[in-house]
């Protein structure tokens, strides 16, 4: 499956999932919601009832106590203002439950009666003594008589209506407390099996993408180390074709890499040796036969001769990248001397330093040594005398400074007052075929491998090289090796002392 399908179906599933939950979850809440408020209002609705009988024996005692007193009566107004209120609020309850409002409505008119005859019945007395406000009690008993049978119908009503209600607030209690518990365990339930998913896809998308990533990325790392890929990655998706066309391009490049080894075999081993019997018998001729010789000719051999000299070292240069990039290449490590392996590399160009009247500083500590094969060293170390002899204008000075790069490392600066290395080019300077814009006659003599084979040379000694622009202009070549310790020197005996 491609990636973009696999990630169509890693965002969707969830997605869809979540959308789902949600929705469920809100209906279920809207569910145990509507039990919680129709639970509520048959509470209010039973209240609302017991508290409209409660006013109506308010008001009876009310005009019994005050008859009896012979304080006389008081209106109705207040009492009838309270049910109303509270049958306008048992209305708008009961309109939502079925069957309720008959009940309501019975219960209603029977009250609307018994407050007409609390009125009459108040307004039929007259304040006066007590025997004459007694009397009057006495003489109207049929407005007791009937507010009483009015109060046991309203008595009646309301039982009615309680009972109505009775087994809905019954049912709907456990109803709503059940259905709050399944949705706190519906939540719980939603939120496990979004992890679990999530989890899942996780795994899956580790499976299916990220391991086949981490597989490719090792191949890359192995690639970049020289080694082929180890594993190959199946499948139809993007990480399939990219991994096909590296794997594609690792075969061309190994094949690439064979040829060149295979070039570079046949220019170090097949040309060398009989570029070696040119050369000498090139050298014989120049050397043997110079009198018998044209003046044309001599200089044609003795070009000849230098241009089968600059072949065989290039042969030798290849040899030697062939054996460091491959590892085989064997390096000596002891300790030697800094300033001997200074002075041997200023020896071997003194003809060119004479040539260009360039001056040699060194600064070295007394008794610094470095850890290292003294002819590969010694080898780099000319390479850096050398550029600096080329570009350095003449009557310049050449300054070799050997100062401390850390507790277990000297470094030594070969600094020249030429023109510099340009920013751009910097960064290209320890390539393989690098060179930089110099005069032809310069240029032909090197084949672009010279600072290459010096960085070779330094990091299998454990050490590094490096380019840097000189404080005062001009260039700073360096290298980087393990400090080594000098061996005390050998007791000479004197001459003439006794045994």
């Amino acid at each position: 499956m491609q990636i973009r399908h696999q990630l169509a179906w890693f965002i969707g599933i969830p997605f869809a999932l979540q959308l789902g939950t949600m929705g469920w979850l809100i209906l279920s809440s809207a569910k145990v919601d509507e039990l919680v408020a129709r639970e509520t209002r048959t509470k209010k609705a039973m209240s609302l009832a017991l508290d409209i009988r409660g006013k109506l024996e308010q008001a009876v005692l009310l005009i019994v106590t005050k008859s009896l007193a012979g304080l006389g009566t008081t209106s109705t107004t207040l009492h009838r203002d309270l049910i109303r209120k509270d049958f306008l609020e048992l209305r708008q309850v009961a309109a939502t439950e079925n069957g309720i409002m008959p009940l309501v409505d019975q219960l209603q008119a029977r009250t609307d009666h018994f407050l007409e005859l609390f009125e009459e019945a108040a307004n039929a007395y007259q304040p006066g003594d007590d025997q004459l406000y007694f009397s009057q009690f006495l003489g109207k008993r049929e407005y007791l008589e009937s507010l009483t049978l009015s109060f046991d119908s309203i008595k009646k009503e309301t039982d009615s209506l309680l009972a109505k209600y009775k087994p809905i607030a019954e049912d709907l209690g456990p109803k709503a407390l059940r259905g709050r518990e399944a949705l706190r365990a519906a939540m719980v339930g939603a939120i496990a099996i979004n992890v679990a998913v999530v989890a899942g896809i996780a795994l899956l998308l580790n499976k299916t993408t990220l391991h086949r990533l981490r597989i490719l990325t090792e191949n890359m790392k192995e690639f970049s180390k020289g080694k082929p890929p180890s594993k190959r990655l199946e499948g139809n998706d993007e990480l399939s074709d990219l991994d096909s066309s590296f794997n594609e391009m690792a075969d061309e490049l190994a094949r690439l890499n064979e040829v060149r080894k295979s070039m570079q075999a046949m220019v170090s081993h097949d040309l060398r040796s009989p570029l070696t019997s040119m050369a000498l018998r090139l050298e014989m001729m120049v050397h043997m036969q110079t009198e018998q010789l044209p003046p044309q000719v001599e200089k044609d051999l003795k070009h000849l001769k230098s241009e089968t000299d600059r072949l065989k070292r290039l042969a030798n240069t290849l040899l030697d990248i062939e054996k460091m990039e491959e590892g085989s290449m064997q390096v000596l490590s002891k300790s030697i001397a800094c300033h001997e392996i200074v002075s041997t590399s200023v020896e071997a160009l003194l003809s060119q330093l004479k040539r260009k009247q360039i001056s040699v500083e060194q600064n070295m500590p007394e008794g610094s040594a470095f850890l290292c094969d003294a002819d590969r060293t010694i080898q780099v170390v000319i390479n850096f005398l050398s550029n600096a002899v080329k570009f350095a204008p003449k009557k310049s000075k050449v300054t070799i400074n050997l100062v401390t790069a850390s507790e277990t490392l000297w470094r030594l600066d070969v600094h020249d007052e030429g023109p510099g290395v340009p920013a751009d080019k910097r960064d290209k300077l320890f390539g393989k075929f690098n060179q930089l814009d110099q005069p032809d006659e310069v240029r032909k003599e090197g084949s672009g491998l010279g600072l290459y084979i010096c960085k070779l040379l330094i990091e299998a000694q454990s050490g590094r090289v490096g380019y840097r622009p000189s404080e005062g202009g001009g260039s700073c070549f360096w290298l980087e090796l393990p400090k080594g310790e000098l061996p005390p020197p050998e007791f000479e005996e004197a001459e003439g002392s006794p045994l």
